[in-house]
């Protein structure tokens, strides 16, 4: 509808708990290579969760 090649969240994802496994999965990757901080972990997954409940939801804006 937007005009995006790609596969929407919903398509991509058949659940949260699938999106999440696979932002909990990339953020220890990102730990492992230094990119994260421990600390950091939670606030990032935090922030997925609430990006891809906006999304489902259908809000036009997602938050920061």
């Amino acid at each position: 509808q937007s005009g995006d090649p790609r596969p929407s969240i919903a398509e991509r994802y058949s659940a949260r708990a699938v999106y999440e496994s696979a932002v909990r999965a990339a953020a220890k990757d990102l730990l492992a290579e230094r990119w994260l901080l421990e600390e950091d972990v939670p606030g990032v997954i935090k922030a997925a969760l609430a990006k891809y409940d906006a999304f489902i939801a259908g809000v036009g804006t997602v938050p920061a």
